[in-house]
C-alpha cells in the first residue's frame, strides 16, 4: 500500500537509508526532516508497506524542480527499497505513483540523477522509459 510519510516512519527510513543507500542519519534527525518536509509543499513523499505487517520497505522522495531554463518537473531526491523487498515491483510502483502525481499537477516530467557505478539502477530507469541525457560531476562544499 502507498501512503504519505509519517513521523513514525523515521526509524524504518533511517535503516533503509543506512543499509541500502549508505547514508547514515539518525532516527531523530530523520524525524525532524520529515516534520520539516511536511510543512513544505515543494516536497512529495510516497511510502510503501508490506501487506503482512505494514512495515515500511521503500520510499520515493521528490521535490519540485522549477528553474528559469526548463519546464517544471519532479526531481527525485531518493528512491530506495530494502534489499529483502527488492524485485517485487515496489520501486516501479513508487515511480509510477510519482509520475501519476506529476501528471496530475501538469508537470513536464520527472528527472533524477544516478551514480555512474549504479548500472542496475540505470537499467531499471531505462526500463521505465527514462533516458540518460548527460554526464555530470557533483561538487559540494560543506559549510
Amino acid at each position: 500500500m502507498l501512503r504519505e510519510v509519517l513521523v513514525k516512519d523515521a526509524a524504518a527510513l533511517a535503516t533503509i537509508n543506512a543499509d541500502d543507500l549508505g547514508y547514515e542519519l539518525d532516527k531523530q534527525r530523520v524525524q525532524e526532516k520529515i516534520r520539516e518536509f511536511q510543512q513544505d509543499s515543494l516536497h512529495h513523499f510516497l511510502v510503501v508497506f508490506e501487506d503482512s505487517n505494514e512495515e515500511v520497505v521503500g520510499y520515493v522522495h521528490a521535490e519540485v524542480y522549477a528553474t528559469l531554463y526548463s519546464e517544471t518537473m519532479f526531481n527525485v531526491l531518493g528512491l530506495a527499497v530494502a534489499k529483502r523487498a527488492r524485485h517485487q515491483g515496489i520501486a516501479t510502483l513508487l515511480m509510477t505513483a510519482l509520475e501519476q502525481e506529476g501528471r496530475r499537477r501538469k508537470y513536464a516530467g520527472v528527472r533524477l540523477n544516478s551514480g555512474e557505478e549504479r548500472m542496475g539502477a540505470h537499467q531499471f530507469y531505462e526500463k521505465l522509459g527514462y533516458q540518460a541525457t548527460k554526464s555530470q560531476k557533483r561538487f559540494i562544499k560543506y559549510l
